[in-house]
């Protein structure tokens, strides 16, 4: 799992969606499925083919991805990009969670004054 996702579905990164969906995922999927494929290495190229598949199709990781893209040429690099948006969702969750509380105590001295 040395190569970047782009480069497993053999896509360019300003591809969009419906051509990833058409072309790249369903071509690639259709010549590596186990059933179809008598390649010993297809279940490992399938899965490659998922994963890129799964972070590219969705917007939001697709995003991510592309900000994160040089780092994540690797399996490991791929890690360290779960790793950042566990710690951005977490940041993120933390800043929401801070408002709201924000809020109810504005609204709580507000009501006692």
């Amino acid at each position: 799992m040395g190569k970047g996702f782009y480069s497993v579905l053999d896509i360019d990164p300003d591809t969009d969606k419906s051509e990833i969906d058409r072309e790249a995922y369903i071509r690639l999927a259709c010549q590596c499925y186990l059933d179809v494929s008598k390649d010993p290495d297809a279940r490992g190229r399938f899965e490659e083919i998922n994963m890129a598949y799964k972070v590219l199709s969705d917007e939001e990781t697709r995003i991510f991805y592309n900000l994160y893209y040089r780092e994540a040429q690797d399996a490991s690099g791929y890690q360290e990009l779960l790793l950042c948006w566990k710690r951005y969702a977490l940041a993120l969750s933390i800043s929401i969670l801070t408002l709201g509380v924000s809020m109810w105590i504005c609204l709580l001295i507000w009501l006692l004054v």
